[in-house]
């Protein structure tokens, strides 16, 4: 087992945790069918958590020739591990009881709190990227750290605006974001890692 198997197993349960919450989540909703009132907001949230867990997850294939990772470095992946799977059950509406379940409504009482889960999280990966140039086993570090900033902005935004236009703007801009970023992480080969 090499020192990247050993990391990544463990990065791998805890995004695994996330996307499963996330997922029988989403199951539940479709199972409900017509009690459910969809949310845009909420769906386009969703998928943010669903592209940036496959994204991060992805991210880590080019430490794979890595044979060793610091003590930080790897408490820091946990970390943003962690902030991942926060990010996607404060997401996931709880489905508890027969009765109808409003999405916009959802937004409007837990948006804050998921929206906060995500810049943690955008902190955190913030921190792990400068610490992945710091100790050179990182190699998209930058185009992650600018990622980073320009979520950061976005995730303000969606925060502290008031008028829903905005919260739309900022949830599609994250949409286009995460979708960027899944489909740039997951190309995943043997022959580019050199």
């Amino acid at each position: 087992m090499t020192a990247f198997d050993y990391v990544m197993g463990l990065l791998s349960i805890i995004s695994s945790l996330g996307l499963v919450h996330l997922a029988s989540g989403f199951v539940a909703l479709v199972r409900k069918g017509r009690k459910v009132h969809w949310s845009p907001l909420l769906l386009m949230w969703m998928w943010i958590a669903f592209g940036t867990t496959i994204g991060n997850w992805a991210s880590y294939w080019s430490m794979h020739g890595q044979s060793s990772w610091s003590g930080w470095f790897v408490v820091l992946s946990v970390f943003v591990a962690l902030g991942q799977y926060a990010f996607c059950a404060f997401v996931t509406p709880d489905i508890h009881n027969d009765g109808p379940i409003d999405l916009d409504q959802f937004h409007s009482a837990e948006g804050k709190r998921y929206i906060i889960a995500f810049l943690a999280l955008v902190a955190v990966a913030a921190a792990q990227n400068l610490a992945g140039e710091v100790v050179g086993n990182y190699v998209f570090w930058k185009r992650d750290l600018v990622m980073c900033a320009i979520d950061g902005g976005l995730g303000l935004v969606a925060l502290i605006a008031r008028p829903r236009w905005a919260q739309f703007v900022a949830a599609i801009s994250l949409t286009g974001i995460a979708s960027w970023f899944l489909f740039a992480t997951t190309g995943i080969s043997d022959a580019a890692a050199g």
